[in-house]
């Protein structure tokens, strides 16, 4: 539990924050994840004891307090076009207006 909320975790925020992933990306990465906590392996099939949406519950909530990767990539997703439209001091911004928007006016 501890790998999958700190190392994959984090490595899935840098891509979700960074690019919008495809949902088949996502599915396979929570079923990874499920395999890995299951089982201790993702090579070989696994009968999860409790299903994915309940693990991302908080602990408080009766959950692990796993990341929902899903909602997170869309929350990413949004702050990105936030960023366009109210940091304009952003080198990410900069970068977006003067090379993709730019080359598709």
């Amino acid at each position: 539990l501890l790998l999958i909320n700190t190392v994959i975790s984090g490595i899935t925020n840098f891509w979700c924050a960074t690019f919008t992933l495809p949902k088949f990306c996502i599915k396979l990465i929570n079923s990874l994840c499920g395999a890995y906590l299951w089982k201790g392996t993702v090579e070989r099939h696994h009968s999860a004891r409790v299903a994915w949406d309940q693990i991302t519950h908080a602990k408080d909530k009766g959950g692990l307090g796993v990341r929902d990767f899903l909602s997170w990539n869309k929350a990413a997703s949004i702050k990105l076009i936030w960023m366009l439209f109210f940091s304009s001091e952003s080198i990410w911004v900069a970068w977006f207006k003067d090379t993709v928007l730019s080359a598709n006016l």
